[in-house]
């Protein structure tokens, strides 16, 4: 039970500590969405690749709970092959909405790269 508030926990504030500084490095970086009065109503442009600081969030959070001495850490130790099993998974649904983000993907190539990711997570 405290391994799940402790994993909550880190990973909120892994959150909430990556996710300002992606949104500014991104902005440096001119990786924004910028409105188009059309589909984009947005008033201002908004940075790109918020799925960058979530995904570390998670792999940090993952990592130190397996590092740590709690019982969900040596859970998930034991059981690391499953969850290797189910990254590429994860890895394609990443890779597809970081390609939507910086080339702006059609609807139907977001769909086949879900549904390639959910057979990848069947498979495994």
């Amino acid at each position: 039970m405290y391994s799940l508030l402790i994993l909550g926990i880190v990973s909120f504030f892994c959150s909430l500590i990556l996710t300002p500084l992606c949104r500014n490095a991104f902005r440096r970086l001119g990786m924004v969405d910028r409105p188009d009065g059309q589909r984009k109503l947005h008033q201002n442009p908004i940075p790109r690749m918020g799925g960058v600081p979530i995904v570390a969030a998670y792999l940090a959070a993952y990592g130190l709970l397996l590092l740590s001495p709690l019982k969900a850490g040596d859970l998930i130790a034991r059981n690391l092959h499953q969850v290797l099993a189910l990254l590429p998974a994860a890895a394609l649904i990443f890779a597809v909405g970081l390609a939507d983000d910086l080339f702006g993907l059609r609807p139907w190539q977001k769909l086949v790269g879900q549904v390639g990711a959910s057979l990848l997570a069947y498979w495994a």
